[in-house]
């Protein structure tokens, strides 16, 4: 507590002035100035990079490319200037990403460019964007396509993982499969439909596979035998939602202990534990569509070989915020895709 004090007193006395004066040229506030102070933890920082490119303090919480834009024009700075437009595009791609949009064709991106950037010279933007590492431009369905890198390497990634667990091999022989599903049916006191008993067999059968559909098309009950019969065999499995509402719920309807994503990985704990693999042999995940990408990317890499991922999902549902990996994942005619669309008599009555 004391050290804090004193530290508090150095700091109440430093002279602030120079990064004051200087953010005042461009109509900063000494808030704003403050801001940069705290955040670069130093007085030389903020006023190196406000007069090399006033655009690197996007990167500062609170500092948008509207805020940070509206100054530096009308400071002087030239609508057609390379680092304003590195900063708009850097911009318009995090925008992209809140609209859970990963790329972006060239053609569609050049025409908003001459829309947006009085005169830009288009030839040269895309001769830096190529040589830009912040950018990727890649060939897709014959047609040209530019992503942000980081992005575009992490979806790459969550493909090959998605095919190793998916290509993944298994001991694991199930027995008993019908003997379970009728004693179920006995005490339930209804048969799964055709349509049903298809989609237990697709999700006992594949390393990946995602179940479909909207409410009351009986997504759970068709799920719970999965459970049942995997657990019959010694099978260990875990459910997660993205949520702690659904993860309850998950509890109650099979009868496992759901729980979050991040608790599942350990993400927040005192004891870390995404970097290791986990210790189960079938992972659930509901809710999918609700599940941005780079939390899936954290899940499946702790996906050991040899296991199995059900994923379940409602295209009714909320979409995730920032990119989602259920259309694409769906789009890709990759993994199994199981869809139920009748309303049962259970949902009806």
């Amino acid at each position: 507590m004391r050290a804090k004090e004193l530290l508090d007193k150095y700091d109440s006395q430093r002279d602030y002035s120079p990064v004051y004066v200087e953010f005042a040229k461009y109509g900063f506030s000494t808030k704003v100035a403050k801001r940069a102070i705290d955040y670069y933890s130093s007085i030389d920082t903020p006023i190196e990079r406000l007069k090399k490119n006033p655009y690197d303090l996007m990167e500062i919480p609170g500092l948008g490319f509207k805020k940070i834009d509206d100054k530096c024009l009308e400071h002087g700075i030239a609508e057609n200037d390379p680092r304003r437009i590195k900063a708009f595009l850097v911009d318009y791609f995090e925008q992209l990403e809140m609209d859970s949009k990963s790329w972006i064709p060239v053609a569609q991106l050049k025409a908003y460019l001459r829309n947006e950037i009085f005169n830009c010279d288009i030839a040269e933007t895309f001769k830096k964007l190529n040589a830009d590492k912040n950018f990727v431009i890649f060939e897709r369905e014959d047609e040209k396509r530019i992503a942000l890198r980081t992005i575009y390497e992490m979806e790459k990634k969550v493909a090959e993982e998605l095919l190793r667990i998916k290509n993944g091999s298994s001991d694991v022989e199930l027995q008993d499969v019908d003997k379970v599903i009728g004693d179920i049916e006995k005490e339930q006191g209804w048969s799964y439909s055709t349509e049903q008993r298809d989609a237990i067999d697709t999700m006992l059968k594949e390393n990946v596979v995602i179940l479909r559909g909207p409410g009351g098309v009986g997504k759970t009950p068709t799920l719970n035998a999965v459970i049942k019969v995997l657990r019959h065999n010694g099978v260990s499995v875990a459910t997660c939602a993205l949520a702690g509402k659904a993860a309850e719920n998950l509890t109650q309807v099979t009868g496992l202990r759901g729980q979050t994503i991040h608790r599942l990985l350990g993400i927040g704990s005192p004891f870390e534990m995404k970097d290791q693999g986990l210790e189960y042999d079938v992972i659930i995940l509901d809710e999918l569509s609700m599940v941005n990408l780079g939390l899936f990317s954290e899940l499946v890499r702790t996906i050991p070989t040899g296991a199995k991922l059900i994923m379940v999902g409602d295209s009714a549902q909320l979409d995730s915020i920032g990119i989602g990996v259920m259309r694409d994942a769906i789009a890709s005619g990759t993994i199994p895709v199981i869809t139920l669309n009748k309303i049962h008599r259970q949902a009806q009555e």
